[in-house]
């Protein structure tokens, strides 16, 4: 629901400032290595100011692209391309739910007793951010899975949780709430 009303406000000003605003918005973002696309029924994304892109699902900064690849590469860098994508889902959909916070940062950092996600406390978060200038292979791949997640391609539907397999969560979780993909299962609790 949060992702529709912040797409839904975004178009809003493109309405309100006109197709000319976008011009020049789009000659400025040409210096920038992302590629700029007019909102259009063929197209699904435009690039604003401050390095903002609008999808049809969710609108990120660069930091938060940053952010979400960094988690999926923690969390998900050893798994199949659908495994880190399912990865990027869960963390859109907690944005998304009244439950947790509305950023992805917040959703990444947050620690309400037990951190969510272990690569924050454990140090391999903080070396993901350092490193993610480099661009290795396995973060490229990671980066297009968080894109894929961002533009709405979802593995998960709207699951909240993510582990390593265990009969237990199954168990916990109930018969058609998890499901596997490769080395993790992903669930809600009944």
């Amino acid at each position: 629901m949060k992702r529709g009303l912040r797409f839904a406000a975004v178009l809003l000003v493109v309405l309100l400032l006109g197709a000319g605003s976008l011009t020049s918005v789009q000659a400025k973002a040409k210096k920038k290595t992302q590629p700029v696309k007019k909102l259009t029924a063929q197209t699904s994304s435009v690039l604003l100011g401050n390095n903002i892109t609008v999808y049809s699902t969710y609108m990120y900064t660069n930091q938060e692209l940053k952010y979400l690849t960094c988690i999926i590469q923690a969390e998900a860098g050893n798994q199949p391309y659908k495994g880190k994508v399912a990865v990027g889902n869960v963390v859109l959909n907690r944005v998304d739910s009244d439950r947790f916070p509305n950023s992805i940062k917040g959703v990444i950092y947050q620690n309400s007793g037990v951190p969510q996600f272990t690569p924050t406390t454990n140090g391999a978060m903080a070396r993901m951010m350092k490193n993610y200038s480099k661009m290795s292979a396995q973060t490229r791949a990671c980066q297009k899975a968080a894109k894929a997640a961002l533009a709405g391609e979802n593995y998960v539907g709207d699951k909240l949780f993510f582990c390593v397999y265990a009969d237990s969560v199954a168990q916990q979780a109930g018969e058609g709430n998890w499901q596997k993909i490769g080395a993790h299962i992903f669930y809600n609790y009944n």
